[in-house]
């Protein structure tokens, strides 16, 4: 019985001393420290020095295209005083009010028209003249510089009574030749109506794609001022609306006047 009592005992002592040496072991767990040393993870706080891809704050230098774009903007055209407005862009042959204004902007050839002092009627009153004409096109005032890109093709007819030939007196051919003088461009054909008047018609083409400077000069756009090539154009801007006609005796646009809508 003691030496039962005695190895149950001893048994104890050795399992406790088992015990407290695994426990010492357990410092092993300690040395699993060597786990923390995964904090060699904390090394991964090279993923920290992933703030390498905040250098990819290059990405934030990516501004750079939106600031060279804003700074490219004014490229895209010039900043306008030109707004759309409520005007009217019906063309009226009788204007002959230039008000002057701020051009800057885009415009969009509307309507032209004939002017009835072209002198097609000169040499007779009265008659009457039917407006065919087609046009197209626009102009871009950027402050110093104008860009043209416009067409006119005329196309008049004018209806001469036989007041205006003398009852027949004179040909309509000699008629033709008269007003194509009274034009300052295209020509004018006739041909008798049958009851000793002419039906004449008028037939111009026009077109103009340019790019030169321009000033105002009161009420009017003056371009390529001071040279051989000098043009003006006497010109109102009101209620969104642009119409002009060239100045001067013999000039292209001499007998057009022009209706643009603003564009911006």
């Amino acid at each position: 019985m003691f030496r039962a009592s005695l190895l149950i005992a001893a048994a104890a002592v050795a399992l406790a001393g088992c015990d407290d040496e695994e426990s010492g072991n357990t410092g092993d767990t300690g040395h699993a420290v060597d786990i923390a040393l995964t904090a060699d993870g904390a090394i991964a706080g090279d993923s920290g020095a992933t703030v390498d891809t905040v250098a990819t704050a290059d990405s934030v230098q990516a501004p750079d295209i939106g600031a060279g774009d804003v700074g490219d903007l004014p490229d895209t055209g010039p900043k306008t005083t030109c707004t759309p407005g409520a005007g009217s862009t019906v063309c009226k042959d009788s204007w002959a009010s230039p008000c002057g204004g701020d051009p800057i902007g885009s415009w969009t050839l509307a309507s032209a028209c004939a002017s009835k002092d072209l002198g097609v009627l000169g040499i007779c009153y009265p008659g009457t003249i039917t407006d065919n004409s087609t046009v197209s096109g626009s102009l871009v005032f950027d402050g110093t510089t104008l860009t043209r890109n416009v067409t006119f093709n005329v196309s008049l007819e004018v209806h001469v009574p036989p007041a205006c030939t003398g009852n027949g007196t004179a040909s309509c051919s000699s008629l033709a030749a008269g007003m194509t003088q009274n034009v300052a461009i295209g020509t004018v054909t006739c041909a008798d109506d049958g009851s000793q008047g002419c039906d004449c018609q008028l037939i111009a083409n026009i077109s103009d794609v340019s790019t030169a400077s321009y000033t105002l000069d009161g009420n009017e756009i003056v371009v390529d001022k001071g040279l051989a090539t000098e043009r003006r154009w006497a010109y109102c801007i009101s209620s969104g609306v642009l119409t002009a006609r060239e100045s001067g005796t013999g000039v292209a646009e001499e007998d057009i006047v022009q209706v643009y809508s603003c564009a911006d």
